[in-house]
């Protein structure tokens, strides 16, 4: 049966505060040794865990910040043009050519000198 989570935690830090007080390397092995067989940790990751200074900390929970709207002012005109063109959607919307482009430049090849 496994620890839960928070069992895991209370257990580690206990260990780790005896891991830190023990100064013989045989202590040392015996502590990293009752880890693994209590928490079926890898011996590397258990030495990696106890040695670590600071604290396991539940992972943050991140919280989403609302963006602002940047053209609330437009977003009626821009609503009464959508409905105005029938509510397009992206696939049917086309370049108009000859009409301006993303970087707003015609994506005319020009000539370069000493080239043919």
């Amino acid at each position: 049966m496994r620890m839960s989570l928070r069992s895991r935690r209370e257990y580690l830090r206990t260990m780790r505060e005896r891991y830190a007080a023990a100064h013989q390397r045989s202590a040392k092995a015996r502590i990293i040794d009752e880890v693994v067989d209590t928490l079926q940790y890898h011996r590397k990751y258990a030495i990696q865990v106890l040695g670590s200074s600071h604290e396991l900390a539940p992972p943050a929970t991140r919280s989403r910040r609302q963006r602002p709207l940047r053209y609330l002012e437009a977003l009626p005109v821009i609503q009464t043009v959508w409905e105005a063109l029938d509510d397009p959607c992206a696939e049917g919307l086309q370049p108009v050519p000859g009409g301006p482009t993303r970087t707003g430049f015609q994506s005319v090849r020009r000539r370069q000198p000493g080239r043919e």
